[in-house]
């Protein structure tokens, strides 16, 4: 299992959009992945999602784009080639119901707790080459 941490950020951009879009160029290229997106609080998400969301319309990439999903607290990008990006906020968790995550996104890790994290680790028992990405935004609110 590879587990990548990002660096404390010193350029123009926000906290995990590098992670995001790399996330979804993934997506494009590799068929039947899945990927599931956390983050601590609901608008965190849905933030997330309206960006890839935005991106997904794009003329170039609208095509291998087979739906973009909204619905009662529900995101998804679903892609032509069988992979997707399911966005969930941890703060609603329900801590079942996805199995063979390939790649689990911690953003905002800095609020992680050691119990959302041991409820979501196992979606990735598996996947076949699991991928774990944290991404720190600078303030630490949770100590272990």
């Amino acid at each position: 299992m590879r587990t990548y941490v990002t660096a404390p950020r010193t350029y123009a951009t926000a906290p995990g959009q590098v992670e995001a879009f790399a996330t979804f160029i993934d997506c494009l290229m590799r068929s039947k992945l899945t990927i599931l997106w956390t983050t601590h609080g609901s608008r965190s998400a849905l933030d997330r999602f309206q960006m890839l969301a935005d991106l997904a319309k794009a003329p170039k990439v609208s095509p291998h784009v087979k739906r973009v999903f909204h619905s009662a607290g529900e995101q998804r990008i679903d892609f032509v080639n069988g992979s997707r990006i399911i966005f969930q906020a941890r703060s609603s968790w329900h801590g079942r119901g996805f199995s063979n995550v390939d790649t689990l996104v911690f953003d905002e890790a800095e609020h992680l707790t050691d119990d959302v994290h041991d409820d979501l680790v196992p979606m990735q028992f598996g996947a076949a080459n699991p991928e774990t990405i944290r991404i720190n935004h600078g303030v630490a609110s949770h100590s272990s």
